[in-house]
């Protein structure tokens, strides 16, 4: 391991303890379910496929992070040939899960924007599949190509391109169906007898809309920041730590 990015070992072992966190998850909210005799409810089943993938997004950021940590390249200018190649693979792979993680709950409030309208929904699922493999297929296609040139710097730089554009379509997709489905949602009188209970569930929505929300355009503001930040002379790697400053914009 290089001894300049020893400082990446507690990142690596924390991304694995919130994975962990999400293993637990699945387990408690399986025997929670099984509990209250409700165990084939959708919401469960969305609750474990987030879970799941979130915990898979974070085991597969502490593998790249590992990974990274055994390449030559000492900073961002540094790294070169094949290793670039692996860094980029490594660098994308948990973020096209992390992608597919939130893309999940987008479906979640598209299925429930359609729900309160009364109209069926059967066609979402087969286009929240459709999209993530066409993204995951980008991907590898981008990835042989590359290896194949040997240019092995576009396997980091041009996937910016292409999550910047999906997180804007996410965060998008996010608010529109958001904010449609707390207003169709809000409660009519505060006088009706299921008022306290509608508010407590709005309020969820609402906190879970924001933080979703919050999270897709951060992830899209990173993307763009880092389309104007590299070029073909800045590739990926890890820095030292006193040129931490000189990295952070990087990743």
């Amino acid at each position: 391991m290089n001894s300049g990015k020893s400082w990446l070992i507690p990142v690596a072992i924390e991304f694995v303890f919130v994975s962990i966190w999400c293993t637990v998850e699945v387990y408690r909210n399986r025997n929670l379910f099984k509990n209250s005799g409700d165990f084939s409810s959708a919401g469960w089943e969305t609750r474990r496929i987030f879970h799941t993938l979130l915990g898979a997004a974070n085991f597969a950021r502490a593998m790249s992070v590992v990974v990274e940590m055994t390449m030559d390249g000492e900073t961002v200018d540094d790294c070169s040939g094949f290793a670039c190649w692996v860094i980029g693979f490594m660098h994308w792979f948990p973020q096209l899960i992390f992608f597919m993680t939130f893309s999940l709950l987008t479906l979640f409030w598209a299925q429930l924007y359609y729900a309160t309208w009364g109209i069926s929904y059967a066609t979402l699922r087969p286009g929240f599949v459709a999209v993530n493999v066409a993204l995951f297929s980008c991907f590898i296609i981008l990835a042989v190509v590359s290896a194949a040139k040997g240019d092995y710097s576009n396997i980091f730089l041009q996937p910016f391109y292409m999550m910047a554009v999906a997180y804007f379509i996410g965060c998008c997709a996010m608010m529109y169906f958001g904010i449609n489905v707390i207003i169709q949602l809000r409660p009519r009188s505060k006088f009706s007898q299921s008022y306290p209970a509608r508010k407590m569930v709005l309020t969820r929505l609402v906190i879970l809309c924001s933080l979703c929300t919050t999270v897709n355009l951060v992830q899209m503001i990173y993307c763009f920041i880092a389309i104007g930040s590299l070029s073909e002379s800045s590739l990926p790697g890890y820095p030292k730590r006193d040129d931490m400053d000189r990295y952070v914009i990087y990743q």
